[in-house]
This record gives structure tokens, C-alpha cells and sequence, in this order.
């Protein structure tokens, strides 16, 4: 019998992942579902899934910081939405990536994959191949504002934030430019050291943090530069990552 782990912060790629899992192996177990490091890590501090997948984008930072935390003896398929080159460095160690959206044809694959290599541990190297790995984020967003364009550097950019279904940016400067994507795939080209969503509006550089209050019902307030018209909050379903994000 083979226990599975799925590591993903989207509740619908999660839901997705286990029905395809569950259509093309339906005598395997899915143990469990987390969605940050740090469930992850104190899940695994009492259990020992067969196979694991997991995404590289939690809600509390990159995947990888689990392995700093805690020796993983079982294979890993990493699942990203990005098609970042580096990733391909887990191949040749026995282990594999699949690219979002995922076609049953894949994860039909990676299961083939996994009947072939059972039994095989994860290379004792793991760590040296992990430091080694740089996954490409953002430099540059490039504006259209009218028939002029714009490149701004990620990080002259304060924070991203959301407005009437519209998503824009502002500068350190105060400057304001519309971006023609949703805050959701912002997100995933962003570097998690630098930036974080503090709720469903707003995505913050770590340098526009001036001051954080506590809030009511569990809440922060923060006090950022440039001031926004609207007062900033950390959702208080963020407030726990927030604050592992800022070192706590």
C-alpha cells in the first residue's frame, strides 16, 4: 500500500492532484494535505509517506526550506508553475517536476516513474543540489501605458495591490502603474524572500514596512511607504506566515 503526501497551498490544485491521483491509483492513500512548511514539517516529524508531492510556492515560502528543516526518505515530485530551467537539476537525481496546470498524462507518468524507482531513497546530495539551485524570479515588469513602455525594476516596487478587478504597482516613488496581470501569477514570479501577500489585495516589499501594530480579531495593521489610501492589513489567516516571513 502507498501513503502519499500532497504539499499545496491552492485548495483547487490540491482537490485536482488528489482525484487525478486517485482515478489512475485508487488503492493508494492520500494521508494528508498541507499547505505551508511549517505543517509540512511537523507533519512529517511523525509520519513517513511513500511518495510525496509538493509544491515549490507555499504560503509561507519555497518548499525547499523543508528540507532544512527535516531528512526527507522518500521520493519528491515537485510541481510548479513556472518552466524555470534549474528545476531540471532534480531529474538526473532520480526525481522529477511536473508543470501547472498538470494533464493526467503527467502525473500518469511521474506514477510510472515512481513503480520503477520504489524502494530508492532520495540522493544523500539533496542539500548540495538544493543551495545550489537559484529559481529565476522577476527582475523587470515592463509597462504599457499608452503607446509608451515602461520597464520598472522589481525592486524599486513597494507593493502590488489590487483595485476594481485591476492590479497595479507602486513605486517606492509613489509612482502608480496599472499591470495587465492578476495578483495571482504576480505572486509566483516574485522572490518570497522580498515580498509576501498580506491578503487577497496586497502584495508587500519586506523595505515599504515602516511599522506593525496589532489589530483587532487577530489582525495587523502596518504602516508602509508610499502611504496607500486604504488602511493596510495582514489577514489574520496570514498573520502566523507573516510573521515566520518577517523571522519570528
Amino acid at each position: 500500500m502507498i501513503h502519499v503526501l500532497i504539499i499545496e497551498d491552492e485548495a483547487p490544485a490540491a482537490v485536482k492532484l488528489i482525484k487525478q491521483v486517485n482515478e489512475l491509483q485508487p488503492d493508494w492513500i492520500i494521508m494528508a494535505t498541507h499547505d505551508s512548511i511549517s505543517s509540512s514539517v511537523e507533519f512529517l516529524q511523525i509520519n513517513e509517506p511513500d511518495l510525496i508531492f509538493m509544491d515549490i510556492h507555499l504560503a509561507d515560502g519555497d518548499s525547499f526550506e523543508i528540507f532544512n528543516q527535516i531528512k526527507i526518505k522518500c521520493p519528491v515530485i515537485f510541481t510548479t508553475a513556472h518552466s524555470d530551467f534549474a528545476i531540471k537539476a532534480f531529474k538526473v537525481n532520480g526525481l522529477d517536476y511536473l508543470l501547472k496546470p498538470i494533464p493526467n498524462s503527467e502525473i500518469k507518468r511521474v506514477i510510472k516513474k515512481f513503480k520503477n524507482q520504489t524502494g530508492q531513497k532520495l540522493p544523500e546530495n539533496i542539500h548540495t543540489i538544493l543551495q545550489n539551485i537559484q529559481t529565476k524570479h522577476k527582475e523587470r515588469f515592463l509597462i504599457k501605458m499608452n503607446k509608451q513602455l515602461i520597464s520598472i525594476p522589481v525592486k524599486a516596487i513597494a507593493y502590488f495591490y489590487s483595485e476594481d478587478k485591476l492590479s497595479f504597482i507602486k513605486t517606492e516613488k509613489g509612482d502608480r502603474f496599472p499591470l495587465d496581470e492578476s495578483l495571482d501569477k504576480i505572486e509566483k514570479q516574485l522572490d518570497s524572500n522580498s515580498f509576501f501577500r498580506i491578503n487577497r489585495k496586497t502584495i508587500l516589499n519586506i523595505n515599504a514596512i515602516q511599522k506593525i501594530e496589532s489589530y483587532f480579531n487577530g489582525r495587523l495593521s502596518l504602516t508602509i511607504m508610499p502611504t496607500p489610501e486604504e488602511k493596510v492589513i495582514v489577514s489574520r489567516e496570514k498573520v502566523r506566515y507573516f510573521k515566520k516571513w518577517l523571522g519570528d
